[in-house]
């Protein structure tokens, strides 16, 4: 209907809906978690592109920090509807001046960018510590299965199929960007290494007709039900990883830390951003850096030692 076109939430459903057929589930959550926080305020399921203003975007920041949101999520969302609104401009549903975002009027915060990556003594600690459990091993194993495939997530390990493996190597197509880049993605190659190997013979699909690397996800499930059990390994995994680092001093990291820890440690260990770029599988380079967490103290001893030797 013409009436509800001018609603904000009726175009959230038709964005999460579209993401949903396109296969997009996580995407697709993201615009439902930030319709729900945008309906909290509003304190009402209608609210009308009129009503957005600088002044009533203020009053949702506001909000959200009363509720002891971060900057992140705030902005996270907040994107969000600014997609809305453009898409909608877009579409001759709202007009050109109405836009409250941009300089003089409403600026959508930024989180903080805190690195997280672990430093090469923490990675040994890491790797030489005794679990309490086999939930922590388990734990571990698939953090530096991670880590050593070029900080691959755990979507990407999940949808691994046996198929893709060759005796010392593998290819995968990042699936977060595999929607949203066709025909400009290149394959990732990761080198297998006798860490990735154990962990497939300790944790992969034991029968013989499987499709999939390991057993968190089958082809005999739907794409929201594939999603569903990635982010409950994922969170086990994490559960675990946090408790097996407190107990051995090391910062409650999660499965995200890996990708940053291969970033920082190639780039220590000489790695071009070029290379970097290629390793993590980004499309525009000025994303590369920001999943390094900056170089250690022994390479900035090694290269105040290194500038005499002439």
């Amino acid at each position: 209907p013409k009436g509800e076109r001018q609603n904000v939430f009726w175009h959230y459903e038709e964005i999460i809906k579209n993401l949903k057929t396109a296969g997009r589930i996580g995407t697709a959550d993201s615009y439902h978690y930030a319709q729900n926080a945008l309906m909290k305020y509003a304190d009402s399921k209608r609210i009308m592109f009129k009503l957005i203003t600088p002044k009533w975007l203020q009053g949702f920041e506001d909000y959200m920090i009363d509720a002891d949101r971060s900057m992140t999520t705030i902005g996270m969302y907040l994107r969000t509807l600014r997609y809305v609104l453009n898409k909608a401009i877009e579409e001759g549903e709202v007009k050109r001046e109405q836009y409250p975002f941009g300089k003089r009027k409403y600026v959508i915060p930024e989180g903080r960018n805190t690195k997280k990556a672990l430093s090469q003594d923490q990675l040994k600690i890491l790797f030489e510590c005794v679990p309490s459990t086999p939930e922590q091993e388990k734990a571990r194993d698939f953090f530096f299965f991670s880590y050593m495939s070029n900080g691959m997530n755990m979507m990407d390990i999940a949808k691994l199929k046996v198929e893709q493996m060759e005796s010392d190597r593998f290819h995968f197509t990042r699936a977060k960007t595999a929607k949203t880049k066709k025909g400009k993605q290149k394959p990732i190659t990761v080198f297998l290494t006798e860490i990735q190997s154990k962990v497939i013979a300790t944790y992969g699909n034991s029968s013989s007709a499987a499709v999939y690397l390991f057993p968190i996800i089958s082809e005999s499930q739907d794409i929201e039900e594939q999603h569903r059990n990635v982010k409950n390994f994922t969170r086990t995994v994490n559960q675990h990883l946090k408790k097996l680092c407190r107990a051995n001093g090391l910062p409650e990291i999660s499965t995200y830390w890996a990708r940053h820890s291969f970033a920082t440690r190639a780039v220590n260990s000489g790695a071009s951003m070029e290379f970097m770029r290629e390793s993590l599988g980004h499309g525009d380079m000025k994303t590369t850096p920001n999943y390094f967490a900056g170089f250690d103290d022994s390479a900035g001893k090694e290269l105040a030692q290194s500038l005499m030797k002439f």
